[in-house]
């Protein structure tokens, strides 16, 4: 029996669909949001969409301060107060995904990592009406994943 296996995750490869400018835009929007609050981005930024999740995965974040106090030793500082500011500006960001996505975000969850110097910020979507996924799953390039 041949089977074939769909990735989890989309693959990247040519193209340059609408589903790729959602997923570019949700970048962008993740990313001016953090650099707004934080007062400097990261250095990278990709977003995945798959049915109803939606992750935006950030490397290069970290402030000199927060190196500095990771250095330290005091890392759990860093910790703290990464989460305060991502509870400050979680509406911000659900608001900016239900508006690139045109759906409501039913949960929104925020990770971060300092070696490597990585983010993450997920958003679970509320089903749709129809129960179809809100756009084909897509890679920050823009290629929709057709793999059956």
């Amino acid at each position: 029996m041949d089977v074939q296996r769909r990735p989890a995750w989309p693959v990247a490869g040519s193209g340059n669909g609408s589903n790729g400018a959602v997923a570019a835009d949700i970048s962008n929007a993740v990313v001016r949001l953090v650099r707004e609050h934080f007062g400097r981005g990261p250095t990278q930024a990709k977003t995945l969409v798959h049915d109803d999740v939606v992750v935006t995965v950030m490397r290069g974040g970290y402030t000199h301060a927060e190196k500095t106090l990771y250095q330290a030793g005091k890392g759990e500082i860093v910790e703290e107060g990464r989460r305060a500011m991502q509870d400050v500006f979680q509406r911000e960001m659900t608001a900016a995904i239900e508006q690139l996505m045109g759906r409501e975000v039913e949960a929104f969850l925020s990770a971060n990592h300092y070696d490597p110097d990585v983010t993450v910020e997920m958003f679970l979507l509320k089903p749709s009406a129809d129960g179809q996924p809100a756009v084909d799953d897509v890679h920050v390039d823009g290629a929709p994943d057709r793999a059956a």
